[in-house]
């Protein structure tokens, strides 16, 4: 399990709260230590749990909540969307982006030990908020 990860989450991403936090801290516990990067692999059912959502009497709501729980992640950049899944059955691949400045783009997909579709991913760094400024 990814101990290290949930870590180094802590660290990096100690300015998100609420949802997106959990969530966050959720992939990078199920997440390898050993993968670099790391990814999770994740469907609904699972964000629905890891925020505490699965017995919600409003699943449509609890639902939509996890939604925007993972758009908030991806919009600030902590995770980047790998292989998805073909259907809601099977869970989509993220990469977890754990580096102050570098970010992951998926570069092509393979069929991994387990069976299950995965990207290659390419490290990319992020421009300088100062060059962007200039």
């Amino acid at each position: 399990m990814g101990y290290l990860n949930t870590a180094k989450t802590f660290d990096v991403w100690r300015h998100l709260e609420g949802d997106a936090h959990r969530l966050l801290l959720y992939m990078a516990h199920v997440s390898r230590d050993q993968h670099s990067p790391p990814t999770a692999r994740i469907k609904l059912t699972h964000a629905l749990k890891a925020l505490g959502l699965e017995h919600h009497p409003d699943q449509a709501a609890a639902a939509e909540r996890a939604r925007a729980a993972m758009r908030e992640l991806i919009r600030v950049g902590a995770v980047v969307r790998g292989v998805p899944a073909p259907h809601d059955r099977l869970s989509t691949e993220w990469c977890l982006c754990l580096e102050p400045g570098w970010t992951f783009v998926p570069r092509g997909k393979y069929t991994n030990e387990h069976g299950n579709l995965a990207s290659h991913w390419m490290r990319v760094r992020l421009p300088d908020e100062e060059a962007q400024a200039a």
